[in-house]
C-alpha cells in the first residue's frame, strides 16, 4: 500500500497492489482477489475493487491499482470509510493450482499472528529410554538364559494378555519373575518389549524372522505388531513359501494375511501345489488344505465371494475416509487471459 500514491501520476490517491514474491516464469501463480474498505457506518456500502476472474503472476511485481481510492473519498466522513483516523481493509483471495482448482478457507481477520512454540512430543523417546533403563523395574522375564527387566504398569496398558495375567489374582500374578514360552527366543522377546515401550521394532528382525515375531505378537495380543508382521510376510510371499506363510497366518489368527494368501494361491495353484512347502502343509494341516482346495477349485464360489466381499468392504471404508476432490470453478473452461497492469516507478510518502 502507498498512502501517498505509487508515483507522481496519482499523488492524490492511495495505491494498492497484491504481489507474489516467489512467482517466476517457470512457476507462475494464479489467483483472483477483491480489495475492500469496510464502511464503518453501513456494511452495505463497503468500497471494493475487484480483479479479473483469473490472474497469472510470472514475476514478483504485482497486480493492483495506482488509483485505488482518492484521498477525497477516503476523508469524506459521510462515506464512513475512515473513522478516528482508522480504516479497515479486507482482502478476499482465491489461489488456484496449475489445473485451475482451488479450495475455500475462511480466514479470521482477528486471528492472532503470533504463535506459541510447542516442543515436539518426546513420549516415544522417553519410553525408549525407559525400555533401556532398569530403574524402577518391578518384574523380570526369563527367556532361556536371558533376563529382561520391565515395568508392570507399562506392560498392563500395552498388552491385554499381560494385563489379564497381572489382574488374574492367581499366585503367579504377583510373581517377581515370569518364565516365557521357550518357543520365543530372546531376540524376538526383546523386540516385543521394544514395541510395547516405543511402538517400533528393529527392521532387521522384521525382515529376517517375521513368522516368529508374528507368533509372539499374537501371544501377547499386540494387534499392530501383528499387522506389521503380516505386511512383511505378504511382501516376501512367493511360489516356494506361500504354503508355510498361509500356515503361519492360520495358526496365529492373521486374518488379512490368510485371506490374501488363499486368493493368491488359488491363482497360482498349479505351481504352488508342486512345492515342498505345500507337501509339508498337506501333512501338518489337512483342514487348511481342504479350505485351500475349496477356494482353488471354485473361484466363483462362496469362499471367494466371501473374500471379495471383505475386500470390497475394506475398500469402501478407505474410500469414505478420502477427501472429495474440489469442483473445477471454471467447469473445465479456461478463463480468458487477463491484461497485466504494471505500476510505474514507486514513490512512498
Amino acid at each position: 500500500m502507498y498512502p501517498g500514491g505509487v508515483s507522481d501520476n496519482n499523488v492524490d490517491s492511495v495505491s494498492l497492489y497484491l504481489d507474489c514474491r516467489d512467482a517466476t516464469e517457470e512457476h507462475p501463480a494464479f489467483e483472483k482477489h477483491v480489495f475492500r474498505i469496510v464502511n464503518q457506518h453501513d456494511s452495505k456500502k463497503n468500497y471494493e475493487q475487484k480483479s479479473l476472474p483469473f490472474k497469472e503472476h510470472k514475476d514478483p511485481d504485482g497486480w493492483g491499482w495506482g488509483k485505488f481510492i482518492t484521498h477525497k473519498d477516503l476523508d469524506d466522513t459521510k462515506k464512513g470509510l475512515k473513522k478516528d483516523d482508522t480504516i479497515l481493509l479486507e482482502l478476499d483471495l482465491t489461489v488456484y493450482d496449475q489445473n485451475f482448482q482451488h479450495r475455500e478457507e475462511n480466514m479470521d481477520p482477528n486471528r492472532k499472528t503470533q504463535t506459541v512454540a510447542v516442543p515436539t512430543c518426546t513420549l516415544s523417546n522417553n519410553f525408549g529410554e525407559l525400555f533401556s533403563n532398569e530403574d524402577f523395574a518391578d518384574i523380570t522375564f526369563v527367556v532361556g538364559t536371558a533376563r529382561f527387566k520391565a515395568h508392570r504398569a507399562v506392560l498392563t496398558v500395552r498388552s491385554p494378555v499381560l494385563a489379564g495375567q497381572f489382574h488374574s489374582g492367581m499366585s503367579d500374578s504377583q510373581a517377581a519373575e515370569i518364565h516365557v514360552d521357550p518357543d520365543i527366543s530372546p531376540d524376538i522377546f526383546r523386540e516385543v518389549l521394544r514395541f510395547v515401550y516405543t511402538g517400533t521394532i528393529e527392521q532387521a528382525i522384521l525382515k529376517e524372522d517375521p513368522t516368529h515375531l508374528l507368533a509372539a505378537a499374537d501371544r501377547y495380543g499386540l494387534e499392530r505388531l501383528k499387522a506389521m508382521c503380516e505386511a512383511a510376510l505378504w511382501d516376501m510371499l512367493d511360489i516356494e513359501n506361500a504354503s508355510w506363510i498361509l500356515l503361519a497366518a492360520d495358526r496365529h489368527s492373521a486374518v488379512q494375511l490368510k485371506e490374501y494368501c488363499l486368493e493368491w494361491i488359488s491363482k497360482n495353484a498349479q505351481k504352488v501345489l508342486t512345492t515342498e512347502s505345500f507337501q509339508n502343509l498337506s501333512q501338518s494341516d489337512p483342514k487348511l488344505i481342504v479350505e485351500l482346495l475349496r477356494v482353488t477349485s471354485d473361484p466363483d464360489g462362496e469362499a471367494q465371494k466371501g473374500i471379495k466381499r471383505k475386500r470390497s468392504m475394506r475398500a469402501d471404508e478407505e474410500e469414505e475416509e478420502e477427501e472429495e476432490e474440489e469442483e473445477d470453478p471454471f467447469n473445465g473452461v479456461m478463463p480468458p487471459p487477463a491484461t497485466k497492469k504494471r505500476r510505474s516507478t514507486r514513490r512512498r510518502s
